[in-house]
């Protein structure tokens, strides 16, 4: 079922990240193939210097299943860390980053790449405060750009967990 409210909601975060933070959106309306709103971001290259973007869906629940809020997830995936082997190093020091970061975790997906997740609350009587919002994006991206280069180098071998945990 598609619901009118995420675009709505959508199309305000997409004007927030266009007029705060200048970088590029494109709002993806639901179709036969994906039956969700979903919101892109373009990101600048950040840190890694690689080609990234970011997410931006309300996740799906039956209408009666919250009554106050709505979870809209930011999501990404880090450029440069498709794992050959998933090991438990990884799942520790992916932990170990958890337990330190203030917003969003970060997981290995299907695909053996790590990806940052974060889902935020909204008022379903209110909607997207655009301040909040734009407070809330740029801390989840200082966390996606602080740990970004620390989790490419633990996958590619050059940093150890020890000296990620030094690090942060």
């Amino acid at each position: 079922m598609i619901d009118n409210s995420d675009l709505q909601q959508l199309t305000i975060a997409k004007r927030t990240i266009e007029e705060v933070f200048q970088l590029e959106t494109q709002l993806m309306e639901p179709s036969d193939f994906i039956n969700i709103s979903t919101l892109i971001c373009i990101l600048p290259k950040g840190p890694v210097m690689l080609e990234r973007n970011m997410n931006l869906t309300f996740l799906p629940f039956a209408e009666n299943d919250t009554e106050e809020i709505k979870l809209l997830q930011f999501f990404s995936i880090l450029p440069g860390t498709t794992m050959d082997v998933v090991d438990e190093k990884l799942k520790d020091a992916l932990l170990h980053i958890n337990h330190r970061t203030a917003l969003g975790n970060f997981s290995i997906n299907n695909g053996s790449e790590i990806a940052i997740r974060y889902v935020y609350p909204i008022s379903k009587k209110n909607g997207i405060s655009p301040s909040q919002f734009a407070e809330v994006l740029s801390l989840f991206l200082i966390t996606l750009d602080l740990f970004s280069v620390k989790l490419r180098d633990f996958a590619n071998g050059s940093m150890s967990l020890d000296d990620i945990l030094n690090d942060i």
